[in-house]
């Protein structure tokens, strides 16, 4: 299949177990740092704790669960920004927060081509920006189902 050109989209790119990954910030109602968060035992599997919001508790995704990465997304003590899906996405939860690291870079890309051969089931697509850097599209939809 060839890759589509999109010019318009805004993706938050991050790094993490060597590989980088983006995620569509169209597809998230809001985002925000120093949220309280906090790891519970117990929890559904691929839910790393909960954090709170605009008065309201969000379970939070764990990214690297869902991405089948070894090495945590965000570490303890890691600066943290969640971003926030209000009601837009299906499977198990329709409202959840996903964490990224801070220093997440906002790209504009200009190709998105099909997922990788054995890429998790969350990654929809690959994209790449004006600068030739390649990264995993990340389906916020798949992300609930696979927690």
């Amino acid at each position: 299949m060839k890759a589509k050109t999109h010019p318009t989209l805004k993706m938050l790119c991050f790094e993490s177990g060597g590989r980088s990954y983006a995620l569509d910030v169209t597809e998230f109602t809001a985002a925000a740092g120093s949220c309280p968060f906090v790891a519970y035992r117990g929890l559904p599997a691929g839910v790393s704790g909960v954090v709170q919001w605009g008065g309201r508790i969000f379970p939070v995704i764990d990214l690297s669960r869902a991405l089948g990465i070894a090495s945590k997304v965000i570490a303890p003590g890691d600066e943290t920004m969640f971003l926030f899906s209000v009601g837009r996405a299906g499977g198990l939860f329709h409202e959840f927060a996903v964490p990224v690291p801070c220093d997440a870079r906002l790209i504009a890309p200009v190709e998105v081509a099909p997922a990788p051969k054995g890429a998790p089931s969350c990654v929809r697509g690959l994209v790449r920006d004006t600068e030739g850097c390649e990264a995993q599209l990340v389906s916020v939809h798949n992300l609930s189902r696979a927690a």
